[in-house]
């Protein structure tokens, strides 16, 4: 799902790590990191908004399914893939069969959630 939304990057996980209860965490005992400028009461706030943002994606999950979530992003992998003209002019020409159904894979509304990038 990260793929899909382009948000594997190290701070994203960074951020993730410092939002997660002291007590999920895989070594407990080891200090969160701490972000300057962001105080305790900044914190508390962005470590409520995470929570909620991660039940919405259990929910997610129950309700469509870990399918449904993995096709988002495939198909947000395959719309990267298919913005790099490289990667056109690679495909086209070698494997127009696969090249035409990724294409119409994408232009086709998918029949689950796809989130879109913000």
């Amino acid at each position: 799902l990260m793929v899909a939304l382009e948000r594997v990057k190290l701070n994203t996980a960074r951020v993730f790590i410092a939002l997660t209860p002291q007590s999920q965490l895989a070594d407990p005992s080891t200090p969160r990191w701490q972000f300057a400028g962001i105080d305790a009461v900044r914190l508390t706030a962005m470590e409520i908004e995470f929570a909620e943002l991660s039940q919405e994606f259990r929910n997610a999950a129950e309700r469509w399914g870990s399918w449904s979530l993995e096709l988002v992003a495939a198909r947000g992998y395959i719309n990267r893939l298919m913005d790099s003209p490289k990667v056109v002019r690679y495909l086209a020409p070698r494997f127009p069969e696969q090249f035409a159904a990724f294409q119409q894979g994408l232009e086709t509304t998918p029949r689950f959630p796809v989130l879109e990038n913000p």
